[in-house]
């Protein structure tokens, strides 16, 4: 007990900081419900892991869940996953045994296993990125899951034995969002799940040495789809897009042509872009955005930048202090 006590009061302080910064920040609009499918491989531990090579304990493994962000930094999923696990056994009569009998360099008899698992979990999610940097909009997400559920199990021509146990799991997420909407994002997945070790038959049947729990790890991608309602702007006076608009300055050349100085302050830490409207049939010669490069926010003045007809053909500078709760200030020299 005192050495989970320190644990889960860590577990309770991570949760109750992801549901404070995630509340203050709800309003920056992240959508709410998701969708998705993912494929991968993975690899079963089994007590006899270990009797063959590595490669005859990969297999494929597909899911497809559904879930909510609670709130933008914590989130929940049902999540349904098929797949097979591959791997080894000494036992004549195991009932997921299959194919031709092989033996070790010292003899031991053993043949190749294959379990068909179906698994239905629920999960709890964490966002790392926006509990990191809960005033940052970023087109990437980390996010830490830990699930619990139930696996059923067959072998791998879909008869003899069937179980249906408790599984545990874990999971560190990438995802990279694909365009200005964030509507879908790229996902790449390391996975751990765990199960009694009745699962291979083993503890409790043939050897009550073997080990109690029996995992796997594996890797998977695959894509997200975002949906539902996004939140309203703020009632006091806050926008998801702010536009701060300085006196035009103007003057003109010695060859007739009039060239014009812009200062614009625009709001990119919603991630929304700004629809901006700038003076009609000029052309923009150079760019000025205030900022570090690395910020997300300038990044995505950036991308607003090279998307902008009037603008696209202009030298871009990046320089200055980072900006301050996403809000990003442009100075645009035009010529007509």
């Amino acid at each position: 007990m005192s050495r989970l006590m320190p644990r889960l009061l860590t577990m309770i302080m991570a949760v109750a900081l992801a549901c404070d910064v995630a509340a203050q920040e709800h309003q920056m609009g992240e959508t709410d419900f998701m969708a998705s499918a993912m494929a991968g491989m993975h690899t079963f531990r089994g007590d006899y892991a270990k009797l063959g090579d590595f490669s005859g304990t990969v297999s494929n493994h597909y899911s497809v869940g559904i879930g909510k962000w609670v709130v933008p930094a914590l989130g929940i999923k049902i999540e349904a996953s098929y797949g097979d696990y591959r791997g080894y056994t000494p036992y004549e009569d195991d009932a997921y045994r299959c194919g031709m009998a092989m033996r070790t360099a010292d003899g031991q008899e053993y043949w190749k296993t294959k379990t068909r698992v179906w698994d239905a979990s629920g999960w709890l999610l964490w966002d790392l990125t926006r509990i990191a940097h809960p005033r940052r909009a970023s087109m990437h997400r980390l996010t830490l899951g830990v699930g619990l559920g139930m696996v059923h199990h067959l072998n791998y021509r879909g008869q003899g034995i069937s179980s249906n146990e408790l599984a545990a799991h874990a999971a560190l997420q990438y995802s990279r969002f694909i365009g200005d909407s964030k509507r879908v994002s790229v996902d790449a997945r390391i996975s751990a799940d765990f199960y009694p070790s009745s699962f291979d038959l083993e503890h409790g049947q043939f050897d009550y040495r073997a080990q109690r729990v029996d995992w796997a790890i594996g890797v998977s991608v695959g894509v997200t789809a975002y949906f539902g309602r996004r939140s309203q702007p703020s009632q006091q006076g806050q926008s998801s897009v702010s536009v701060e608009t300085r006196p035009v300055r103007e003057r003109s050349s010695s060859k007739g042509a009039t060239y014009q100085n812009l200062s614009i302050e625009l709001d990119f830490g919603s991630g929304v872009n700004p629809d901006v409207s700038l003076p009609p049939g000029a052309i923009a010669t150079m760019v000025h955005i205030e900022g570090e490069a690395s910020d997300p926010a300038v990044e995505r003045a950036k991308d607003w930048v090279r998307s902008h007809p009037q603008l696209s053909a202009a030298t871009v500078l990046v320089y200055g202090p980072s900006p301050s709760g996403g809000k990003v200030r442009i100075d645009i020299n035009f010529m007509h």
